[in-house]
């Protein structure tokens, strides 16, 4: 069965090559703009893995990954935060439910590695 990894970025760019970097790599993907699109993705269906940009309009990523991280919605579900800031500034959100934190600009090899860590290959 092809694991699901929803990419979560309010930049167009940046979700894009998310996108074509994972399923390159065999990876089945789904795409939200916002953290309201992903609160209602998430509602419908489950996917392996989530990419989550932090700093996204209308629901950050932090404010979606506090509000659902509590519910069975994101029960098994790994989490990726992708982030304009400095790890080291970032402790505490992987204390918060992430499994692991990314700086942008992101590089896709070290993308696939870790979702093939935490998931399994595609």
């Amino acid at each position: 069965m092809t694991k699901k990894v929803l990419i979560v970025d309010d930049d167009q760019i940046i979700y894009s090559v998310i996108e074509a970097t994972l399923k390159q790599a065999g990876y089945s993907t789904l795409i939200a703009s916002n953290g309201m699109e992903a609160k209602q993705i998430l509602e419908q269906t489950k996917p392996d893995l989530m990419t989550l940009d932090i700093n996204m309009p209308e629901l950050s990523g932090l404010q979606l990954l506090e509000m659902m991280r509590p519910t069975e919605y994101l029960d098994g579900v790994k989490i990726i935060l992708v982030s304009g800031q400095p790890v080291d500034e970032l402790i505490d959100v992987i204390v918060s439910g992430a499994d692991w934190v990314f700086e942008k600009p992101l590089k896709p090899e070290q993308l696939v590695k870790k979702v093939a860590e935490l998931i399994g290959a595609a």
